[in-house]
């Protein structure tokens, strides 16, 4: 019967053995998986500061956009009150100018008038 003890013992011990094994084989899938949450967090958190970054960068690009936008809406704005200006002085001028070329086609007409007077007279 002491043989028998002695077999036993070692049947246990090898049971034993084999649950130590398979503890240890899924303590480290335990510590696999544990390492790639671990990556895919860091790798998110990463992927999170990029987006971050990016939205950031995009905010800023299109705060310069919408001034740039501004600036050149402003400069239109004043070049066509300048052009309105412009336009408003040259109506103002058009009759003063009709008038003067009124005065200039009287002024050829009598000096050609006076051109013949002088050549008849001679």
């Amino acid at each position: 019967t002491g043989h028998g003890k002695e077999e036993q013992f070692h049947e246990a011990l090898r049971l034993a053995v084999e649950q130590l094994s398979a503890a240890h084989t899924e303590l480290d899938e335990l510590r696999a998986k544990s390492q790639e949450a671990l990556a895919a967090e860091s790798y998110s958190a990463a992927a999170a500061a990029d987006a971050s970054a990016a939205a950031a960068a995009a905010a800023a690009a299109a705060e310069d956009a919408q001034l740039a936008a501004e600036e050149r809406a402003q400069r239109v704005e004043e070049d066509l009150k300048g052009a309105l200006t412009r336009e408003a002085e040259f109506k103002e001028a058009l009759p003063l100018a009709a008038d003067r070329l009124k005065a200039s086609e009287e002024a050829l007409a009598r000096e050609a008038e006076f051109k013949e007077a002088l050549a008849l007279a001679a």
